[in-house]
């Protein structure tokens, strides 16, 4: 006789009702946004470059920053206290420094070439018919990507089982599901929607039943008094010695996932798009030594306790990028590549 695996739903109806409601929506606007993603490559992929500025912002900082900051950097700020507030910190700066200056200048880049990709940036920035910067870029994204992927499918994965009982595996598998139907439906405008509608839940979930908590515990006061009575160091926000004790998965795969990303990518990029003597063969091998540095660093244990892997990662690739680029030949019209970026450029062009 066939068994069969049975799960019980144990949730009030109110929650069923609002996961509902959020599945129809999240469909709703899969569908509606298939409407304007059909009509070619950069229609799916980039939503042709038409949407507003704070759709963008939203939506980059909620696929970024979702699952690490609500369950990630909550937990983390559950065992160590104040001094989770650096995380939040060191990427907000960092990610304002590029929107103001890196973003737009790549994106004038892009949009005058019609890349749609950082791979197909990096091809047509230095010319590379041989595709080794295609190939390269590609097989960075897919290893730390996975990664990031991971992490936030096994958020999802926590929250279904927090809420309806049901095992992480299921929840998991579930969180992909819906993922992936609105994704390839709307392509990234459904993406960018759907993120804006999840902002505004990450908004409320963040800031407004913090203070509902706050306010029914007896106060501000009386939350910082008892933090201060199981352990000092969780109202000191200088008190780094204790990062360590942060263990949530999510958390540290998306590090993971950044530390990656960050040092195959950031070094290249940056110089790329402000200095002209980068060459080829310098982002190449900024690209393979980021990779590398970070996963030896993450798999050393005692490189992995003195410092998180991003930093020296970067430094290094950075470092690497330079020299490589200074043994090696520019390619010709590069000042021209440059003027690209600037908004004068794209001013001219358009007369």
């Amino acid at each position: 006789m066939e068994e069969y695996q049975t799960f019980e739903v144990t949730a009030d109806p109110w929650t069923v009702f609002a996961f509902l409601f959020y599945i129809v929506l999240m469909i709703i606007i899969g569908l509606y946004s298939a409407r304007f993603s059909s009509g070619g490559i950069g229609e799916f992929f980039i939503g042709g470059r038409k949407m507003k500025s704070f759709v963008v912002a939203l939506s980059a900082v909620v696929s970024g920053r979702s699952a690490w900051l609500v369950l990630g950097v909550t937990g983390m700020t559950y065992l160590q206290g104040l001094s989770a507030v650096w995380a939040i910190v060191g990427y907000t700066l960092v990610e304002l420094f590029m929107f103001l200056y890196g973003a737009k200048r790549l994106r004038r880049y892009t949009e005058r070439l019609d890349n749609v990709t950082v791979p197909d940036y990096f091809a047509a920035r230095f010319r590379d018919s041989s595709n080794l910067l295609r190939l390269a870029s590609g097989i960075v994204i897919v290893i730390f990507m996975i990664l990031y992927v991971a992490a936030q499918f096994d958020a999802g994965g926590k929250a279904f089982a927090a809420s309806f009982g049901f095992s992480n595996q299921t929840g998991v598998i579930i969180t992909a599901l819906i993922v992936i139907l609105y994704t390839m439906v709307g392509g990234f405008l459904a993406v960018s929607l759907t993120d804006v509608v999840q902002a505004m839940f990450m908004i409320v979930a963040l800031l407004v039943i913090p203070v509902i908590a706050v306010l029914n515990y007896g106060g501000l006061t009386e939350v910082l008094r008892d933090a201060s009575a199981i352990d000092a160091f969780m109202v000191d926000p200088l008190a780094l010695g204790v990062l360590e004790i942060a263990t949530d998965q999510v958390f540290w795969l998306v590090l993971y996932a950044w530390s990656g990303l960050g040092a195959s990518f950031g070094p290249s990029l940056l110089l790329s798009l402000f200095w002209a003597r980068t060459t080829k063969w310098g982002v190449l091998a900024g690209i393979i030594s980021g990779t590398l540095i970070t996963i030896i660093w993450k798999e050393t244990s005692y490189l992995n306790e003195m410092i998180y892997e991003l930093i020296p990662a970067f430094t290094l690739s950075a470092i690497i990028v330079v020299i490589v680029s200074l043994l090696t030949r520019a390619p010709e019209g590069v000042r021209e590549e440059l003027e690209m970026m600037k908004p004068r450029y794209r001013r001219r062009a358009r007369i």
